[in-house]
């Protein structure tokens, strides 16, 4: 069998999927209604046959036998794809939720920076630390995701270029965060000065 070429947005490779799922559940089905029936009449046949043609007949079902390993490696190869499927949805999910949560953070940075006054003081620095322990745990998440990424996408000079749009969304999402995390050190330093 040669090798799958692999789609990379996610919802070509889900419909990529179905197709080589239904592909190989149909060609299961039809070959091993075939095998069956051969197996089934070989059997039958072999009640009324001479042993010496029983012999020819049995080394001919045993050929077909081996032959039907094909469904054992079409099968691994629809499995791999599916792997490779739920590991970019589960990929491209994580990217979705960071990218939710990076507008969610910065809205919470622009609440420190211009409502800050209205906190007592214990509050303002409390919330920047729930905050700066937050953008740890993501950063965290993206150091996972950007390690996810070496093995899941292609790496190189020829991407293609749906992956080459995952590896640039979790490069923005990197760069966003680092650059929020430290613009919340600053506000968290000017918070202590200020107590």
């Amino acid at each position: 069998m040669k090798k799958i070429k692999k789609r990379f947005n996610v919802d070509n490779a889900k419909e990529d999927l179905a197709k080589r799922q239904a592909i190989y559940n149909k060609a299961k089905e039809d070959l091993e209604l075939i095998y069956n029936k051969i197996k089934s009449d070989y059997e039958t046949m072999g009640m009324t046959l001479p042993e010496d043609k029983k012999a020819l007949m049995k080394k001919e079902l045993d050929a077909l036998t081996e032959k039907m390993a094909i469904l054992v490696q079409f099968e691994d190869k629809v499995k791999k794809i599916e792997d490779f499927c739920n590991n970019l949805e589960c990929f491209d999910n994580t990217s979705k939720s960071l990218d939710d949560w990076m507008t969610r953070a910065s809205s919470e940075l622009d609440n420190i920076k211009n409502h800050s006054h209205q906190m007592v003081p214990e509050d303002r620095v409390a919330v920047c630390m729930e905050l700066q322990e937050d953008i740890a745990a993501k950063v965290a998440i993206i150091e996972e995701s950007i390690a996810k990424e070496q093995e899941l996408l292609p790496q190189g000079d020829s991407v293609p270029s749906d992956a080459m749009k995952h590896k640039e969304e979790l490069a923005r999402i990197h760069e966003y965060t680092l650059a929020l995390q430290g613009k919340v050190k600053q506000e968290t330093a000017k918070l202590f000065r200020g107590c």
